[in-house]
This record gives structure tokens, sequence and C-alpha cells, in this order.
């Protein structure tokens, strides 16, 4: 993408002859895009050789701590920004994506500049505290992995092949296994170590188990009561939305 802008882009990784440190050198702005367990110690591998006017941004799961591990690494006149592209690698076009800039104490007009470059190419940019973004993915991203991988899983273990579903199914049905299908072609390390990592997912997924026991237990009892009531409120509140 930045070089078909017509920047000059330099890439780092474990199979390049350019080292971290070297690209943090010689940029202007530097990405910091690596997996989650290794990405703050890359940060505190280049944050030392930064120099002032020099952008500092990752583009991580997760918000809280690699920011304050940014900060912390970088000299006060380094700029730091955090992002989340939300799509994956092979997305060439921003157009309709979204991106999630989380701007931080020492974000100026670097951060602004490449946060405009991405709005000028189509991106739908909304900025978010660190503690927002870290809640609201669990509900886009944990949950939405962990329910595919569970339903999934029951498929297998009461249907086995889900192509014995094909005739039974319904146009919600096929949806839905248009997602998991998605789901589970994603990175499964990736996407287990961003439920590891975040710390508010815990949270989220009690709920979800709160109110699944819930609809469960009544059942147990011979009633749709609870289910009724949820799904009746749930529609009502979209309905309002």
């Amino acid at each position: 993408f930045f070089t078909r802008l017509g920047y000059t882009v330099l890439v780092a990784g474990r199979h390049t002859t350019l080292s971290h440190a070297d690209c943090a050198r010689q940029a202007d702005a530097v990405i910091v895009n690596v997996p989650i367990e290794h990405t703050e110690e890359v940060i505190r591998a280049i944050g030392p050789v930064m120099r002032a006017g020099q952008l500092l941004i990752d583009n991580t799961g997760i918000k809280s701590r690699p920011i304050t591990t940014m900060l912390a690494s970088t000299d006060p006149a380094v700029e730091v920004l955090s992002i989340h592209t939300m799509f994956g690698a092979g997305v060439e076009d921003l157009r309709g994506q979204n991106i999630i800039s989380v701007p931080t104490v020492r974000s100026g007009p670097m951060a602004q500049e490449f946060e405009d470059i991405l709005f000028k190419y189509g991106a739908h940019i909304t900025r978010a505290t660190p503690e927002e973004h870290d809640m609201y993915v669990t509900f886009t991203q944990g949950l939405e992995h962990m329910d595919g991988v569970a339903k999934l899983a029951t498929v297998f273990e009461l249907a086995g092949d889900p192509a014995n579903l094909k005739s039974f199914s319904t146009p919600n049905s096929r949806l839905a296994a248009e997602i998991y299908e998605r789901i589970h072609a994603g990175d499964h390390h990736l996407y287990a170590t961003m439920l590891k990592e975040n710390p508010h997912i815990l949270t989220t997924l009690e709920a979800y188990l709160r109110n699944f026991s819930e609809m469960v237990s009544d059942l147990k009892q011979g009633s749709t009561r609870v289910f009724e009531q949820k799904m009746s409120g749930n529609a009502a509140r979209l309905k309002k939305g």
C-alpha cells in the first residue's frame, strides 16, 4: 500500500537482512506488526534507537500493554500512535475497511498525517481509548471466534460431517456456516493469543455463558420463557437502534 503511494518501505523480520533496529534508525515512521506475544519485545529493542521527530506505531489486536511499552521505551520527543487494522493481510484496498486509531499523549502532527493518509484512501477511522478498544474487540473477535469454534465442534461431535446438514440448512444457518469457515481458515495461534492477552475477554465470555446457561436451565424445566424474554428484548433494542 505505502509503496504504491511512493513511499520507501523497509521491512525487517526473521528472514531479512535488515534488523528491526536498522529499520528504526532509517525510517521516519516505524510500524510494529508482529505476533502479539513478540510485540513488546520488538518495541523494547527498537525504542532506544529511535530519535526525536520519528513516529512509532503498533498494529496489534491488544492495545493497553503495547502503548505503555512504546511510551516507556522511547525518547519523549518520539511520537507514538497505536492502530488496529480490522482486516487481514490479503486486503489491498482500504475503501470501506475499519481501522481503529488509538492516539496517545505523544500523538502529534506525524501521527495525524499517518491517520489522514489512511482516511484519504477510504478507510473508516474510529478513535478509541486502549480500554475501549480492548473491550469492544472481545465481542467482534474474541466472542465471535470462541462461539464459532464451539458451534462447529458441537456439529462434528453430534452430526458428523457438516455436509450432512446441507439438506436441512436454512438461509440463516448457511450464513452461519460461511462464518464458521472464515473463522477456521484464519490463524489459529493468532486468535488464541488475542483471547489469552485481552484483559477483558473473560468478562465477555462469562456474560455469554450466563445468558446461555439461563436459557438452558429454563428449557430443562420445560419452559421457553427465558429464551422468549431475551429474544424479544433483543429485538426491541435492535429496532430502537
